[in-house]
């Protein structure tokens, strides 16, 4: 078996903008190119804009900036483990994301703007402190382009939300009151009042790319930009990442009277799949003390059509265990199961439309 680390080095495609020089991470210990990675892939597509959507003036006068966003590292991991699992588990037969010109594949897409944006809003969660115009009330986020509004005339964002079956369109549904509910110290086991993350990172998300290409496309129209594709499509791509983000760290409980109803599948909801599966087993969050390179370099990895094998290198000084309980978790809401042995896990994957079943 390779390590994680092997996989990522040997990966290939992973880059949407096909760029002669790849910005590879050179070192993952060095949390400043961890961080100059993202920025750079917002920047060549054109969304360097985003970025200062969510760290904004203020917030950087209150020592709030990408350059001291801890959870870089664990986001670019993210994203380079989820391109691999859609080479490896043949997702490309799955997820199809076409825009209406009809050229090409558009899931790297929308991974990237997912995997590397997911945590933005990590630092509202910490400390609420900084955000005194945020209250329970979601509408006070102030949004433009408010990405809860898929039951009006909006387009493709409803598009993208009648894309979702009725399982994703409660959790949806329940994103004001999770929201609400989370402020409220009422979702942490600790009763910790917080802005949930994850919801906020998503919507924020949505207005500020929105807003990024009605203005790039009003500049193109003028002939001052060239080169890229900016047409109202991609308001949809926009939205299904944002979706994924929003729901991400909600619980299942509480929303629908069997929570059974809504695991993901790898059927009927690859991208969701995908996301949480990669979020989950991603390993240098879990083991945060230690250098991000090593525990790429100590966690082994198996993808087949069916399983995935995680297991601990033979001289491996991490403590498996961590890793083994946050896995093990994923069958409570994804369509898996996973079975621990020790220093080994493997997580069957119910793949109904290829019959394998577990």
């Amino acid at each position: 078996m390779k390590s994680l680390f092997q996989e990522i080095q040997d990966l290939n495609n992973w880059d949407y903008y096909n760029r002669d020089q790849k910005s590879e991470i050179s070192d993952w210990n060095d949390n400043f190119k961890n961080q100059l990675f993202i920025k750079n892939f917002l920047k060549i597509s054109g969304k360097e804009s985003v970025v200062s959507h969510f760290f904004t003036r203020e917030l950087s006068n209150a020592g709030v900036s990408l350059e001291n966003f801890e959870r870089a590292t664990h986001t670019n991991s993210v994203f380079f483990i989820g391109s691999l699992l859609y080479e490896k588990l043949l997702l490309k037969d799955k997820i199809n994301f076409v825009r209406e010109d009809r050229k090409g594949d558009e899931f790297p897409f929308i991974w990237f703007l997912t995997s590397l944006v997911h945590d933005f809003g990590n630092f509202a969660e910490d400390d609420k402190s900084n955000f005194p115009h945020i209250t329970e009330d979601i509408s006070s986020l102030g949004l433009t382009h408010n990405l809860l509004d898929y039951d009006g005339d909006s387009g493709y964002l409803k598009a993208a939300y009648d894309d979702y079956k009725d399982p994703i369109k409660s959790i949806i549904k329940e994103i004001p009151n999770y929201f609400k509910d989370a402020f409220n110290g009422k979702k942490s086991s600790h009763g910790a009042e917080k802005i949930e993350h994850g919801i906020y990172t998503g919507l924020l998300l949505y207005d500020g790319l929105v807003k990024n290409r009605i203005e790039r496309k009003e500049q193109q129209d003028r002939g001052v930009e060239k080169g890229f594709y900016w047409k109202a499509d991609l308001d949809k791509f926009y939205a299904l990442a944002s979706f994924a983000i929003a729901i991400h760290n909600m619980r299942r409980d509480g929303i629908v009277e069997n929570p059974e109803d809504l695991k993901f599948s790898i059927d009927a909801e690859p991208f969701l799949f995908l996301f949480a599966l990669a979020d989950t087993i991603e390993p240098i969050k879990t083991f945060h003390s230690e250098d991000p390179e090593d525990v790429l370099k100590n966690i082994l990895i198996d993808v087949q059509e069916d399983k995935i094998i995680l297991q601990n290198a033979l001289d491996s000084k991490l403590d498996f265990s961590k890793l083994v309980e946050k896995v093990c978790g994923l069958a409570s809401w994804l369509d898996v199961k996973v079975c621990n042995e020790g220093d080994k896990l493997t997580i069957y994957i119910n793949n109904k439309s290829r019959g394998l079943k577990v």
